[in-house]
């Protein structure tokens, strides 16, 4: 299925609360019985700083879990979130926009889990 909605995409601004329209297309696939993602688009490649296209594969954007994907990608109709409960506009945008390599390393947030701005302690030795 096609699923089209708002993408934290190249050019996205971290606090940004609303999005004016859709701008942004992916799919959903159902395979043994699971429901994944898949975005051809962002797995094919990126834009780099000098907004011409790289072509890289990125394997995080294929077979995409559900809880993975609402951090960049906020479908128009919210079944196709395929989450419970369901996430808000509000509590997408205050999602920390991380990159794949977040999910690869199998990292968590554990606080602040409802912001989009995330600091750092220093550990001083």
């Amino acid at each position: 299925m096609k699923v089209s909605g708002y993408a934290k995409e190249y050019g996205y601004v971290p606090g940004k609360s609303t999005f004016n329209q859709t701008d942004h297309a992916w799919n959903v696939i159902r395979l043994h019985n699971q429901w994944y993602f898949i975005d051809s688009t962002w797995g094919a490649g990126h834009l780099d700083g000098y907004n011409l296209y790289q072509k890289k594969l990125n394997s995080h954007d294929f077979l995409t879990r559900p809880e993975h994907m609402i951090y960049d990608h906020f479908p128009e109709d919210s079944k196709w979130q395929l989450l419970s409960p369901i996430v808000s506009m509000q509590q997408f945008s205050d999602l920390p926009h991380v990159h794949s390599p977040f999910f690869d390393l199998q990292l968590e947030i554990v606080s602040p889990g409802n912001t989009n701005m995330v600091t750092f302690d220093t550990i001083v030795i």
